[in-house]
């Protein structure tokens, strides 16, 4: 570190600073090559064992910095402020600094010193109480500077490049500062943690400090992203814990997404609120002793939000399950076996008979018997009707004047090898008239295909 005598010091070993040896060579050009110097933290502070690192690092740093004493050593925070005008230095003909004309536009200071570098003009006596254990903070900014060249009597003032200054004070921030701290790190601050959050490239780092530092409006939407998977278990559980503190209604989201540790999982799995057992339940990841707790739970829409993440044994011995939410789901699983969606067929409550005859891998006896029981629900038959695996012949032989919309629209969709919803989208009224037995049944009742 080169202090205000242009001599270069170096810490000695004692932490509480004022005790340095002496060193031919000159400042280090990089703050990575300054011994002991630590990378910022989450929220945006460096650490350092000794005052005169922390101070070198801070003369070498292009942002304003505070500096504290913190436990057994010293932390550095920058300071992100906007740019300012810039100070004029002013010199006299023969090139002399005119100090008492210097104008620092009402920057607030103790000390300053003009071309650190060079070890030039200026008092900084608020360094050297720093490093000598007299004052435990210190606040240094490093200003963009204008030195004005005085014209004699006959010549203009002239205005170069270039100078620079810094100012020193032992007094610390003000809190608008202090709380600034928190929205920067390695040049990273809240603007850009909001455009992170849903940026598939964004770092490690910046999705760390959003989920640690950002407010919770900016975590809240990181924690229910795609983005919420690539945080480590140990940043997932936290951010959890600060959604399900402010946004329980994004807390169920946050929970299917972060990549949460295995006891978490069980944790939620033992939840007293039935909404966070649900939301865990929908995980496909879950430790088999979660699984299983979830399998015995007493609320029905708990139990029917793991169903999806099951194996076909589990289907057959469902598919006889109590309440009808678990059935449902079991007609609509995947790996539901024929027979069992058969059996599903003739199930006593409607709602599961939808979600059979909406199944394209329901046997095709069973949805033309469906699409044509007249005693069926209607929401029923419109289903199987306008299933893709139902037979043409299963179609055409439905008669029902509420279905006949419907049933046109299924026979032209099979003709043209489209599904039932792209024939609604894009074909006419008019392509549908050679599947209509006569204008009139061209009906407004739900059967009219638009459900």
């Amino acid at each position: 570190m080169v202090d205000v005598s242009n001599r270069s010091r170096v810490p000695a070993g004692r932490k509480e600073g004022g005790r340095f040896a002496a060193e031919a060579n000159a400042m280090t050009d990089d703050v990575s090559d300054i011994p002991g110097s630590g990378e910022y933290d989450a929220t945006g502070v460096r650490h350092f064992a000794y005052r005169s690192e922390a101070v070198e690092a801070a003369l070498q740093s292009d942002s304003p910095c505070y500096l504290t004493a913190s436990g057994d050593g010293f932390d550095l925070a920058a300071d992100p402020t906007e740019y300012r005008d810039p100070i004029y230095v002013p010199y006299d003909q023969d090139g002399n600094l005119v100090t008492e004309e210097i104008d620092f536009g009402g920057r607030p200071h103790d000390g300053w010193i003009v071309d650190p570098d060079e070890g030039t003009d200026g008092d900084m006596r608020p360094v050297r109480d720093f490093l000598d254990g007299k004052a435990d903070s210190l606040t240094i900014r490093r200003e963009a500077t204008d030195s004005v060249i005085w014209g004699d009597d006959e010549g203009e003032d002239e205005t170069l490049d270039g100078e620079t200054i810094i100012l020193a004070s032992n007094r610390p921030p003000e809190t608008a500062i202090r709380e600034s701290f928190k929205d920067r790190v390695n040049g990273f601050d809240r603007f850009e943690a909001e455009k992170a959050v849903h940026d598939r490239n964004a770092t490690k780092a910046e999705l760390h400090w959003a989920a640690e530092n950002a407010s919770i409006d900016v975590a809240g939407r990181l924690a229910v992203s795609a983005n919420a998977a690539r945080l480590d278990p140990e940043e997932s559980d936290r951010l959890l814990e600060r959604v399900l503190r402010t946004d329980r209604e994004a807390a169920g989201l946050a929970v299917q997404q972060l990549n949460l540790p295995e006891s978490s999982k069980l944790y939620l799995a033992e939840s007293p609120d039935p909404a966070l057992r649900a939301a865990v339940a929908k995980r496909r990841d879950l430790p088999k002793e979660a699984e299983a707790l979830l399998m015995r739970d007493p609320d029905d829409l708990v139990r029917a939000a793991l169903v999806p993440h099951l194996g076909a044994l589990d289907m057959r011995r469902l598919k006889d399950d109590p309440s009808p939410l678990i059935r449902e789901e079991v007609a609509r699983h995947r790996l539901t076996s024929f027979d069992a969606l058969s059996e599903l067929s003739h199930d006593p409550n409607r709602h599961v008979r939808v979600v059979v005859a909406n199944n394209p891998r329901t046997p095709k006896a069973d949805l033309a018997r469906l699409a044509n029981d007249g005693d069926e629900n209607i929401s029923v038959r419109l289903r199987a009707l306008t299933n893709e695996s139902t037979p043409r012949e299963a179609i055409e032989s439905v008669t029902d004047r509420k279905l006949a919309t419907a049933r046109a629209y299924a026979l032209a969709a099979k003709d043209r090898g489209i599904h039932y919803g792209d024939a609604i989208l894009s074909l006419k009224r008019e392509d549908l008239k050679p599947y209509l037995s006569e204008p009139s049944a061209q009906s407004s009742e739900p059967g009219d295909g638009r459900f």
